[in-house]
């Protein structure tokens, strides 16, 4: 049995009474037998608490404790340690080059990569990314002008591995053709040569005097387009691979299932199947409102949790959306984050909400709106905060207030006198 002697005892109590785990010990982390008083593994003493030392553990020094603690274990360096906590599931991943390991459980780990964002939910990085990859290749044609070539990109940036099945999938679905697609017949015309129009009527018996117009017409009057190949056409032949366009089908598709590219463009902190599950429940409605609905669905949730930092993260996608998709929306979806960011959901909780409240970008945007127009920006600002639940900050403060808030130098100091006046728990290490 070894005990480490590094880290005095107080110390490590702080940890486990963070992450607030009675059946884990405090110091490594093992699962311990019921009813134990020392460690198994590490020889901590379970018993051990400090009273006097109990009110004084902050987010901060937890994390600075287990990260010395890593590097004493060997499992990482000062360097590339970083921790991150998640007290209401007793977990805590650390950042190892370019790893995240649970430290429990170092199976658990995740791949990072450049500008790399942290999940941590478990469910999302398991899930089948067949519906993702799929619309992604076939999104992709025309920006890379070869099937061959989005499928090999695509199935690579979604780590999906068969290639064959996403390939055999689209043609057989008829979302893409080799073939000449009717439809897209004036457009195809217009981009070959006048002898290419010629070549195809003499293969047919057809006349092949007139300008290059009354060619077009005569081959779609009588000839079946959707037999000939775009690689038999002289004027396309500079390229090895297989010439395939997509067909009406094939942008219906991509049309109607909008919410796959939002999945994975806007919504890729969320589960994939969950939001899938709730956009095919609510399919008569359009899928920019669903998807509006859906992160609600989240932000009333963190709010029954009293939990602001998701909740905010939250609204800020919703945000995003709306952005995308409904922009006169937009500025009310970030007045809304806006007034949320000061209006801290558990008072008592000072972990409940991140130190930096309220974002640069946000302030410029509606520091704009206040230029041009501060009565019409005050009337937004009432209007939506009577759609946000466990509002702490008074309507008329946060109007008086208001010129003060969007001075980006004192934004921070601001936050923390209105937490210091607001806040049930005037817990001294905040601020």
């Amino acid at each position: 049995m070894t005990t480490h002697t590094n880290l005095d005892l107080t110390s490590l109590h702080k940890i486990s009474y963070f992450l607030n785990e009675e059946d884990v010990c405090g110091y490594c982390g093992f699962d311990i037998p019921e009813n134990e008083k020392t460690c198994p593994i590490c020889g901590y003493n379970l018993e051990y608490v400090n009273k006097n030392q109990e009110e004084k553990v902050t987010e901060s020094e937890v994390k600075e404790l287990l990260a010395n603690l890593l590097v004493d274990m060997g499992k990482t360096d000062k360097k590339t340690t970083e921790i991150l906590l998640n007290p209401e599931d007793n977990i805590v991943y650390y950042q190892d080059e370019d790893k995240l390991i649970n430290y429990n459980n170092p199976e658990d780990t995740f791949e990072l990569y450049e500008d790399a964002i942290y999940m941590l939910d478990e469910n999302r990085k398991c899930y089948d990314k067949y519906d993702i990859c799929f619309y992604k290749c076939l999104e992709g044609i025309p920006w890379s002008n070869s099937l061959e070539e989005s499928i090999e990109f695509y199935t690579e940036l979604c780590d999906y591995p068969d290639e064959e099945r996403i390939y055999h999938d689209l043609l057989e679905s008829n979302y893409v053709s080799e073939y000449i697609i009717p439809e897209y017949w004036d457009e195809t015309a217009d981009s070959i040569k006048k002898t290419d129009l010629q070549d195809i009527l003499r293969k047919h018996g057809l006349k092949v005097s007139g300008n290059k117009k009354e060619l077009s017409d005569r081959i779609k009057e009588n000839v079946k387009l959707e037999k000939i190949r775009y690689n038999d056409i002289e004027s396309l032949k500079d390229t090895e691979d297989t010439i395939y366009l997509i067909t009406p089908k094939g942008y219906k598709y991509l049309e109607d299932n909008k919410y796959i590219d939002i999945a994975d463009s806007t919504l890729y902190e969320y589960h994939y199947d969950e939001y899938k599950e709730y956009i095919t429940e609510h399919e008569k409605v359009d899928i920019i409102t669903n998807t509006i609905n859906f992160l609600e669905l989240h932000v009333q949730k963190e709010i029954k949790n009293k939990n602001q930092f998701d909740y905010t993260s939250h609204l800020r996608t919703q945000s995003q959306i709306y952005n995308l998709y409904y922009h006169k929306k937009y500025l009310k979806s970030l007045i809304r984050v806006f007034i949320a960011n000061l209006n801290p959901l558990d008072t008592d909780n000072p972990f409940s909400h991140p130190d930096e409240l309220i974002d640069e970008y946000i302030l410029n945007k509606i520091q704009q709106e206040y230029d041009r127009d501060k009565n019409k920006l005050e009337e937004l600002i009432k209007d939506e905060y009577e759609k946000i639940n466990n509002i702490t900050i008074p309507l008329d403060e946060l109007l008086k207030n208001l010129d003060r808030l969007l001075e980006n130098d004192k934004i921070n100091n601001l936050d923390k006198k209105w937490q210091k006046k607001y806040l049930k728990n005037n817990n001294s290490f905040l601020f």
